[in-house]
């Protein structure tokens, strides 16, 4: 649903859905946020993806952290997990 371009064939992108309903998001995507799955794009939540895509301009630096070597700043942004 919504995209910000980091660079080359790199984005930060909402999560994966088969149709344009929100009730189709893949499980699999979900469960698979904090986790290596793609080749380089960073998958995240729907209202985290749109602040980033409705405030941050073209050219706003970035910066991409291993947030599993802070286990505690991990646990405390990995989303609730799906039944």
């Amino acid at each position: 649903r919504y995209g910000v371009h980091i660079q080359d064939g790199y984005f930060f992108h909402s999560l994966l859905y088969s149709k344009k309903d929100l009730s189709t998001m893949s499980k699999t995507s979900y469960k698979k946020l904090g986790s290596p799955a793609s080749h380089g794009c960073i998958r995240m939540l729907e209202d985290d993806i749109k602040w980033m895509f409705d405030k941050c301009l073209a050219g706003t630096r970035v910066y991409v952290m291993d947030c599993k070597k802070d286990q505690e700043l991990h646990d405390k942004y990995m989303p609730e997990p799906l039944d």
